[in-house]
């Protein structure tokens, strides 16, 4: 599989699909048997649903976070992304499942932009919560090694959430300060208020 990583703005999107763009030279390569998947990669769920309107993906890589469950904005909601997917039979994996929020002032204990849950217990709850959002197909490990033993731990315990389990899954999260990572001046926001 070949995964177009970061494509965050619309020009990025443009400049890959160009004349002399990426999408060129990945399908070329699909056409020669070297690359059998093609999936893409962004923050910003606006340029994944455009590029879905131009090009069938085989995969979709994208922030789904406990955050964005709680304080959805058009920049944050996966939900429209996972309709589409799904109607469409491309597959999600989740990035940054078990994101806290944005570090903000606080010291940084791990080589992540975002502040991570670490807790074996959010971990579990976090991914099961993520997992459990109709077509989310995997969650992609965190950048920092030392949280793969609780994530990979974790994983041997998720338990798929019904609407009940979800909306307790939620409010734990709410208790434990969960907060988006976008967008970025909601998060702001919301760290200004809870100092």
């Amino acid at each position: 599989m070949y995964q177009l990583h970061a494509l965050d703005t619309l020009e990025d999107l443009d400049r890959v699909f160009g004349e002399r763009g990426a999408m060129r030279a990945i399908l070329e390569a699909r056409e020669q048997g070297l690359v059998k998947h093609v999936g893409i990669t962004s923050h910003n769920k606006a340029v994944l649903l455009k590029a879905l309107e131009r090009f069938d993906f085989d995969v979709v890589m994208t922030p789904i976070t406990v955050g964005s469950m709680l304080y959805p904005r058009p920049e944050n909601d996966f939900r429209p992304l996972l309709r589409v997917a799904r109607d469409r039979g491309i597959g999600v994996i989740a990035i940054k499942a078990i994101a806290r929020g944005r570090w903000g002032g606080r010291p940084r204990r791990y080589q992540t932009w975002y502040e991570p849950f670490d807790d074996p217990e959010d971990v579990r709850m976090a991914l099961s919560l993520v997992l459990s959002q109709e077509g989310v197909v995997a969650y992609s490990l965190p950048c920092d090694v030392r949280l793969w033993p609780p994530v990979l731990d974790a994983a041997e315990k998720v338990e798929e959430l019904d609407k009940e389990g979800v909306r307790r899954a939620l409010e734990y999260f709410r208790r434990r300060g969960a907060k988006p990572l976008f967008p970025e001046d909601l998060a702001e926001q919301l760290a200004r208020e809870e100092s």
